[in-house]
Protein backbone atom coordinates (compact mmCIF):
# COMPACT_ATOMS: atom_id res chain seq x y z
CA UNK A 1 0.00 0.00 0.00
CA UNK A 2 1.33 3.36 -0.45
CA UNK A 3 0.90 6.40 1.17
CA UNK A 4 -0.44 8.54 -1.43
CA UNK A 5 -4.01 6.78 -0.65
CA UNK A 6 -6.21 9.77 -0.81
CA UNK A 7 -9.46 9.51 0.79
CA UNK A 8 -12.65 11.43 -0.38
CA UNK A 9 -16.22 11.60 0.69
CA UNK A 10 -18.93 10.59 -1.79
CA UNK A 11 -22.82 11.09 -1.39
CA UNK A 12 -25.29 9.89 -3.95
CA UNK A 13 -28.65 8.00 -3.99
CA UNK A 14 -30.12 5.11 -4.99
CA UNK A 15 -33.36 3.41 -5.05
CA UNK A 16 -34.33 2.09 -1.49
CA UNK A 17 -34.64 -1.49 -3.02
CA UNK A 18 -31.19 -1.33 -3.97
CA UNK A 19 -29.63 -0.68 -0.26
CA UNK A 20 -29.15 -4.32 1.14
CA UNK A 21 -27.00 -4.83 -1.75
CA UNK A 22 -24.77 -2.19 -1.56
CA UNK A 23 -24.60 -2.74 1.86
CA UNK A 24 -23.78 -6.33 1.25
CA UNK A 25 -21.06 -5.30 -1.39
CA UNK A 26 -19.18 -3.07 1.17
CA UNK A 27 -19.57 -5.65 3.45
CA UNK A 28 -17.98 -7.76 1.35
CA UNK A 29 -15.42 -5.65 0.14
CA UNK A 30 -14.26 -5.49 4.22
CA UNK A 31 -14.27 -9.47 4.47
CA UNK A 32 -11.59 -9.34 1.73
CA UNK A 33 -9.41 -6.48 3.09
CA UNK A 34 -9.63 -8.45 6.52
CA UNK A 35 -8.51 -11.75 4.53
CA UNK A 36 -5.59 -9.64 2.93
CA UNK A 37 -4.53 -8.84 6.44
CA UNK A 38 -2.02 -11.62 7.99
CA UNK A 39 0.48 -11.38 10.43
CA UNK A 40 3.76 -13.12 8.80
CA UNK A 41 6.33 -14.88 11.61
CA UNK A 42 8.81 -12.76 12.89
CA UNK A 43 12.12 -14.55 12.51
CA UNK A 44 14.44 -14.53 16.05
CA UNK A 45 17.15 -11.90 15.94
CA UNK A 46 15.40 -9.65 13.47
CA UNK A 47 12.04 -8.49 15.25
CA UNK A 48 14.56 -5.15 15.99
CA UNK A 49 14.90 -4.18 12.16
CA UNK A 50 13.54 -2.44 9.30
CA UNK A 51 11.38 -4.89 8.38
CA UNK A 52 9.49 -5.59 10.92
CA UNK A 53 8.74 -1.96 10.97
CA UNK A 54 7.85 -1.96 7.72
CA UNK A 55 5.28 -5.21 8.07
CA UNK A 56 3.58 -3.92 10.95
CA UNK A 57 2.96 -0.58 9.44
CA UNK A 58 1.37 -2.45 5.98
CA UNK A 59 -0.66 -4.48 8.62
CA UNK A 60 -1.94 -1.17 10.29
CA UNK A 61 -2.92 0.58 7.23
CA UNK A 62 -4.72 -2.80 5.92
CA UNK A 63 -6.85 -2.32 9.55
CA UNK A 64 -7.36 0.86 8.90
CA UNK A 65 -8.90 0.56 5.52
CA UNK A 66 -11.20 -1.96 6.57
CA UNK A 67 -12.12 -0.03 9.36
CA UNK A 68 -13.29 2.90 7.08
CA UNK A 69 -15.14 0.25 4.76
CA UNK A 70 -17.38 -0.73 8.39
CA UNK A 71 -17.74 2.64 8.75
CA UNK A 72 -19.51 3.19 6.10
CA UNK A 73 -21.47 0.03 6.45
CA UNK A 74 -22.20 1.48 10.27
CA UNK A 75 -22.87 4.72 8.89
CA UNK A 76 -24.94 2.94 6.01
CA UNK A 77 -27.46 0.60 8.30
CA UNK A 78 -27.94 3.28 11.07
CA UNK A 79 -29.02 5.81 8.94
CA UNK A 80 -31.64 2.86 7.40
CA UNK A 81 -32.66 1.90 11.22
CA UNK A 82 -33.49 5.35 12.41
CA UNK A 83 -35.37 6.59 8.73
CA UNK A 84 -37.26 3.05 9.59
CA UNK A 85 -38.08 4.01 12.93
CA UNK A 86 -39.31 7.29 12.31
CA UNK A 87 -41.43 6.82 9.11
CA UNK A 88 -43.07 4.18 11.72
CA UNK A 89 -42.96 6.81 14.57
CA UNK A 90 -43.02 10.15 13.44
CA UNK A 91 -42.16 12.91 15.85
CA UNK A 92 -44.04 15.92 16.39
CA UNK A 93 -42.48 18.80 15.05
CA UNK A 94 -40.82 21.17 17.39
CA UNK A 95 -41.59 24.79 17.94
CA UNK A 96 -38.86 26.94 15.95
CA UNK A 97 -36.95 29.46 17.85
CA UNK A 98 -38.32 32.93 17.33
CA UNK A 99 -35.04 34.15 15.77
CA UNK A 100 -35.42 31.11 12.81
CA UNK A 101 -38.89 32.55 11.86
CA UNK A 102 -38.74 33.58 8.70
CA UNK A 103 -35.27 34.85 9.50
CA UNK A 104 -36.69 37.33 11.62
CA UNK A 105 -34.26 38.44 15.04
CA UNK A 106 -36.10 37.22 18.40
CA UNK A 107 -37.39 40.90 19.57
CA UNK A 108 -39.33 39.18 22.55
CA UNK A 109 -36.83 41.17 24.64
CA UNK A 110 -37.07 44.34 22.86
CA UNK A 111 -38.50 47.70 24.51
CA UNK A 112 -41.43 49.11 22.61
CA UNK A 113 -40.79 52.40 24.24
CA UNK A 114 -37.36 52.91 23.15
CA UNK A 115 -38.50 52.12 19.38
CA UNK A 116 -41.38 54.69 20.03
CA UNK A 117 -38.05 57.22 20.67
CA UNK A 118 -36.75 56.18 17.64
CA UNK A 119 -39.30 56.67 15.06
CA UNK A 120 -40.80 59.68 17.10
CA UNK A 121 -37.83 61.86 16.58
CA UNK A 122 -36.51 61.24 20.47
CA UNK A 123 -39.94 61.98 21.80
CA UNK A 124 -41.09 59.51 24.63
CA UNK A 125 -45.05 59.19 23.44
CA UNK A 126 -46.71 56.50 25.36
CA UNK A 127 -47.87 53.40 23.69
CA UNK A 128 -51.73 53.06 23.85
CA UNK A 129 -53.21 50.08 25.04
CA UNK A 130 -55.84 48.82 22.18
CA UNK A 131 -58.94 49.46 24.82
CA UNK A 132 -57.84 52.92 26.04
CA UNK A 133 -59.03 55.61 23.80
CA UNK A 134 -57.12 58.47 23.32
CA UNK A 135 -58.20 61.64 24.39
Amino acid sequence: MTNENKRINIQYSIDLSELPDEVERLYSKAQQEFKQINFPKLQKGTILDHSTVKKADEIRQRIVKLDLILADVQSIVSAYVEYELNKNNPQPETAIPNQQVNGMPDMSDFDLSEMSKLFNGGENIEVQESNQRSE
